[in-house]
């Protein structure tokens, strides 16, 4: 098949993009050559940077890296709450020196599958690199002092830095896309440190060398929440003391507000082939 020096591109309706070219094709048993149309189409997709959700909370540090305790009413469910995909662990850690330090305590854990799983694989670094290009944005929402603005919708969600003491005010109800609280991060909602208070987020939940991840109140997350260090060989350990009634539930729709907020933040595209036809 010889492709001829013709061609065009026509955008349809939406994202869709067809490219018309000129082909000549030769038949081998006849000998014969004619020309044809060639049409492929192509539709604009989000690249996606976002890691897969693994269960609801994963643990991307290693044994001597963390602390975990859970009290109160809290719970963390692996659970799928849209009920569209299969369960996943409540926690994921590196190794069994890890689990070991995860009380697999049912009052505070549940999934069908597995209260504790361990993944060899799971590593911090695909988030480090996320992290680091979303902090580079001036997109990004700074979340400090006394915040009442903005937290993203399920049709834009948003991404959200906590560097600095946090107040939630003005009855904040609902977030979307993905929330980073690093090193010297605090959020605090009705009086209360970190995530507490009636409030609800939708996506993936980053604490980055956060020291201190403390949860009262009745807060929820619904999507994944990740404990991770950027700089691997500080001696700081990371301490996770959930009470109150927080809620981290795992939600593989959510996972969709995360990677919109990344896609549409790092404004990345890529035109994926639906067809070729003649």
């Amino acid at each position: 098949m010889e492709t001829s020096d013709t061609g065009a591109f026509a955008m349809l309706e939406g994202d869709t993009v067809q490219i018309y070219a000129k082909s000549w094709f030769k038949n081998p048993a006849s000998n014969q050559r004619k020309e044809i149309d060639i049409i492929t189409s192509y539709v604009k997709t989000a690249m996606h940077f976002v890691p897969e959700f693994k269960s609801a909370m994963s643990f991307a540090v290693d044994a001597d890296d963390f602390s975990f305790t859970a009290s109160g009413s809290s719970l963390v469910s692996g659970n799928d709450a849209s009920g569209t995909c299969p369960s996943k662990p409540a926690i994921s850690v590196r190794d069994e020196d890890s689990a070991a330090k995860v009380e697999d305590d049912s009052d505070h854990l549940a999934s069908d599958s597995l209260n504790i799983g361990v993944d060899s694989t799971l590593s911090y670094q695909p988030v480090d690199e996320l992290v680091a290009r979303l902090s580079q944005l001036s997109s990004i929402v700074d979340v400090e002092g006394n915040y009442g603005g903005d937290f993203g919708t399920a049709e834009n969600p948003g991404i959200f830095f906590v560097e600095s003491k946090a107040k939630l005010t003005g009855g904040i109800p609902e977030g979307y896309g993905i929330l980073v609280i690093r090193s010297g991060g605090e959020m605090e909602l009705e009086g209360e440190l970190d995530l507490a208070g009636n409030f609800t987020f939708n996506g993936l939940v980053i604490f980055e060398n956060a020291y201190n991840m403390t949860g009262r109140g009745t807060p929820k997350i619904n999507g994944s929440v990740l404990v991770g260090k950027a700089d691997p060989d500080s001696n700081e350990q990371l301490s996770v003391d959930l009470g109150g009634t927080i809620d981290i539930q795992y939600d593989c729709t959510a996972e969709k507000y995360a990677q919109l907020a990344a896609a549409q933040s790092l404004n990345q595209n890529r035109y994926k082939r639906l067809s070729t036809y003649e």
